[in-house]
C-alpha cells in the first residue's frame, strides 16, 4: 500500500479536487494490478508448495506403510514375546492384515462357477502379506516351528501356543487384566 500513496500525493490534481488526472490514474490501477497479480501469484505459488508439500509427505507416509518395512521391529527370538506381539499387531493392523492373521476374516468359498474368484485372490493375497509379515519379523530360530503352516491364522496360534503360557509378561499381563475386571450392569451376582 505504501507505493499506492506515494503514486497519488505526487499527482498533479486538476482544479476540481485531488484527484489524480487521467493519464496518472491509469498509472495508479496499472501499479495496482501489478501489486495485485504478485500477491495473486504469491498465493498460488503457496497453495501449490502447500500442497505438493502434503502430497508428497502421504506418498512417504504410503511408502512408509508398506509391509516389507519390517525393519524397525526387533525380530522375535524367543523372548519378549507380550512386546514383539504388541509390536507386529500395530503393523498388522495397520495394513489391515489382523483379521487374516487372527482368523476372522476367514477364507470365503469359490461357490459356483467360481463366482467368488476375486473375493478368494484377495484373501490368499492379504494371507501372504501377513505370513510375510510375520515370518520377517521372526528369528531363525523360532521359523523351525512355522514351517510346516499353511496359513498365517496357524502360524499365530502355533507361536501363540508355544510362547504365551510360559511368558513371565504373559502372566503379567493376564494378572492385570484379572484385577481389572469388573461387573457389567447387565450381570448378575446370583447365579441361574
Amino acid at each position: 500500500m505504501a507505493p499506492m500513496r506515494r503514486i497519488i500525493s505526487t499527482e498533479k490534481t486538476d482544479k476540481s479536487g485531488p484527484h489524480p488526472t487521467s493519464s496518472s490514474w491509469q498509472l495508479w490501477a496499472f501499479r495496482f494490478s501489478e501489486v495485485c497479480f504478485y500477491q495473486c501469484f504469491g498465493f498460488v505459488l503457496f497453495v501449490k508448495f502447500f500442497f505438493w508439500n502434503v502430497l508428497t509427505k502421504c506418498k512417504n507416509f504410503i511408502k512408509m506403510a508398506d509391509v516389507s518395512d519390517l525393519k524397525n521391529i526387533p525380530k522375535f527370538n524367543g523372548q519378549n514375546f507380550q512386546l514383539w506381539k504388541f509390536q507386529i499387531k500395530t503393523v498388522l493392523v495397520a495394513h489391515d492384515l489382523l483379521e487374516i492373521v487372527e482368523g476372522t476374516e476367514t477364507k470365503p468359498e469359490p461357490g459356483e462357477n467360481n463366482a467368488n474368484a476375486t473375493k478368494v485372490k484377495e484373501w490368499t493375497k492379504k494371507d501372504a502379506k501377513a505370513m510375510f509379515a510375520l515370518s520377517s519379523s521372526i528369528d531363525y530360530s523360532q521359523l523351525d516351528y512355522l514351517v510346516n503352516c499353511a496359513s498365517a491364522n496357524e502360524m499365530w496360534k502355533k507361536l501363540s501356543n508355544i510362547h504365551e503360557q510360559k511368558s513371565t509378561s504373559n502372566k503379567l499381563a493376564l494378572t492385570t487384566k484379572f484385577h481389572e475386571y469388573r461387573k457389567s450392569p447387565n450381570d448378575s451376582i446370583v447365579s441361574t
